[in-house]
């Protein structure tokens, strides 16, 4: 009588489900790591700078970019480029005309795209060039694309203004700013209206009122930038409207004595300095008047 042949399985049913299950589940995975190695690790890096983002967003070397740029706006490549940015009535012109002498020069618009009729140059110096643009938010300078639109990727300084905290366009100035390697600043404004309402809410001294304000602000700027806030050459709390009083040596009757006001009158003079377009131990030596000759003011009550 012939033997009948018989495999055994070495595995029961549910140790057989269980192989299937496991060999289900590697195969899902070894999709999920294909996937992620195609659209994390091949994306290409973000750009960090200006070549770099033209080159992956519009195509376009930094050279044609610049030169774009400079004949846009009338900016000089051989002189020292500064802007004065932000939202619609924070202050950026109070702010310009609260540290620069009244009799600088303005040079005239340029006559090249309608977007610039409304910009204005203070030639400060020789060698040194403040452009005050439109602030945005409004009927007529939209948030949306302020950044590209004045090509605050060609300043050599960028000084961003706001008026209480970080609005959404700030942050995104800011965020540029630091993918295109470009120098800036934080200036917060209205320093003498909020030391007075903190003086009276919270019924402190001048002094504690003017810390406290300095820490909110700084508190703020951690959590609207994160890292980013260190990027900055800053972040000065000023009031306008007391950097024009003692410009204009007009009596002063508020509660307010100054902040930040002349450091940020000397940080812009040392970015001077290391550019070489003007000396910055002449106008220490100089004081005042030194400083007045070369555009700036720096006053103490």
């Amino acid at each position: 009588m012939g033997q009948k042949s018989s495999k055994i399985s070495r595995f029961t049913p549910s140790q057989l489900a269980f192989e299937r299950f496991k060999r289900d589940t590697w195969e899902y995975w070894q999709g999920i790591v294909k996937l992620w190695v195609v659209v994390v690790l091949k994306k290409p890096a973000e750009p960090h700078s200006v070549s770099e983002r033209v080159q992956q967003l519009y195509g376009k070397n930094s050279e044609a970019l610049m030169g774009e740029a400079r004949k846009k706006l009338g900016i000089d490549k051989d002189k020292w480029n500064a802007v004065v940015c932000g939202p619609a009535g924070v202050g950026k012109s109070s702010l310009i005309k609260g540290f620069l002498n009244p009799d600088i020069e303005i040079l005239p618009p340029v006559d090249v795209v309608e977007c610039t009729k409304d910009a204005q140059t203070y030639k400060v110096s020789e060698m040194f060039w403040l452009f005050d643009i439109p602030g945005a938010g409004t009927l007529g300078e939209a948030a949306d694309g302020y950044f590209a639109r004045w090509c605050l990727y060609a300043f050599d300084l960028v000084i961003v203004v706001s008026a209480t905290r970080l609005q959404k366009i700030e942050c995104d100035v800011v965020k540029e700013l630091i993918k295109c390697d470009v120098p800036f600043m934080l200036v917060r404004t209205k320093a003498d209206v909020d030391v007075e309402s903190l003086m009276y809410d919270e019924n402190c001294s001048l002094e504690v009122a003017k810390q406290r304000l300095k820490d909110k602000t700084n508190g703020n700027l951690r959590e609207d930038l994160g890292y980013g806030a260190s990027h900055s050459l800053g972040c000065f709390v000023v009031s306008t409207h007391w950097m024009q009083s003692i410009q204009a040596k007009r009596p002063w009757d508020r509660n307010y004595d100054g902040m930040d006001e002349n450091d940020l009158s000397e940080t812009i003079k040392e970015q001077l300095e290391k550019r070489g377009t003007v000396n910055l131990s002449d106008i220490n030596d100089q004081g005042v008047d030194g400083a007045e000759e070369n555009g700036i003011v720096t006053r103490s009550a």
